[in-house]
């Protein structure tokens, strides 16, 4: 019984350790943050802010945008296809 407990103990801070890991690299490896995506635009902050960039990571984790010049490219096209009429 108490090795299954250890057991239990140290898979669940191994999986801690990960989600930790897993989020400190995405925010490590986001291209633009919404600074850079409101003078883009010439918007002030908002929903539209976060939308775009949830659909820009999304966007890097399909490898669709891979460096800066991309996503700005991304944030601009995007932009237009849903918020310009």
């Amino acid at each position: 019984k108490e090795g299954r407990q250890l057991l239990e103990n140290q898979l669940r801070e191994l999986l801690d350790g990960y989600v930790v890991f897993v989020e400190g690299k995405k925010k490590s490896l986001r291209l633009l943050d919404g600074a850079d995506v409101m003078q883009l635009l010439g918007i002030e902050p908002g929903p539209i802010v976060g939308e775009i960039l949830d659909e820009l990571e999304e966007a890097q984790g399909l490898r669709e945008v891979e460096n800066k010049q991309q996503a700005e490219i991304f944030v601009k096209t995007r932009f237009q296809q849903k918020y310009s009429s």
